[in-house]
């Protein structure tokens, strides 16, 4: 979990997409300090370790938030929050890349890969956030996330913001042909999907087709990435601007 959280931080810190190597101050600054622990269960702590002045000033977490907390909202909100809840494990899929790579970080290479997985944060702001996972999914998951080849390009189109599923970052979009899609939206576009719900937008959309190495083909899958000029901080890297 520590990778995992540590690994989300650092993409929203730098605002990249994808993060693959991590350095040692990048466990420093979302560490998370066991507080206490019981057969089965651990709780940690959401509290910054590093002063602010070690990190460049346009990389500070929000007020009173740390990087941990951050991460681990990131991540408990990517996971189903139960075993009904397939629309979360599909939704998975169209989030960026590390959000699918800090999922990884958690499901593989378990001592026990029969054992389901809880995950609760309490924020700061009283909100309290949970997802269960069970060893049934778990499997499931690690299976689809093996992944060997992607091809994704980026749509733009006016359309209407359907609706939004907040705690598990899903967004609902109907299209100018009256169709409705459904993808993943990064907690850094909520507020402003929040502001545009029910009204006509522009937005951009990362779209997906993923294949295994088995050479098998998942659905169009999709990733809001800007709404209404506000772009997402996990952006596509340059793609945006050569599609622009």
């Amino acid at each position: 979990m520590q990778k995992a959280v540590a690994r989300l931080a650092k993409a929203r810190r730098a605002r990249l997409a994808d993060v693959v190597k991590l350095l040692p101050l990048d466990f420093e600054v979302a560490r998370l300090d066991v507080a206490a622990s019981t057969a089965g269960s651990i709780i940690v702590d959401l509290q910054p370790h590093v002063p602010a002045a070690d990190e460049d000033r346009d990389r500070l977490a929000p007020a009173g938030v740390s990087w941990a907390e951050i991460g681990a909202v990131e991540l408990v909100r990517a996971l189903p929050e139960g075993p009904e809840d397939e629309e979360s494990l599909d939704s998975l899929f169209s989030a960026s890349p590390v959000v699918r790579r800090a999922v990884s970080d958690l499901i593989f290479k378990l001592p026990n890969p029969q054992l389901d997985i809880s995950l609760a944060v309490q924020r700061g702001t009283g909100e309290r956030i949970v997802s269960s996972l069970s060893a049934i999914q778990a499997e499931s998951l690690r299976d689809r996330l093996q992944i060997i080849r992607e091809e994704r390009e980026i749509i733009r189109m006016q359309g209407r913001l359907d609706g939004l599923r907040t705690r598990r970052q899903i967004f609902y979009f109907e299209t100018p042909a009256g169709a409705e899609i459904h993808g993943f939206v990064d907690e850094s576009l909520v507020g402003v999907v929040k502001d545009h719900l029910d009204q006509e937008v522009e937005v951009a959309l990362e779209s997906f087709v993923l294949r295994n190495a088995a050479g098998k083909r998942s659905q169009r899958r999709y990733r809001l990435i800007e709404v209404a000029g506000q772009l997402s901080q996990l952006p596509p890297d340059s793609e945006l601007d050569e599609d622009a």
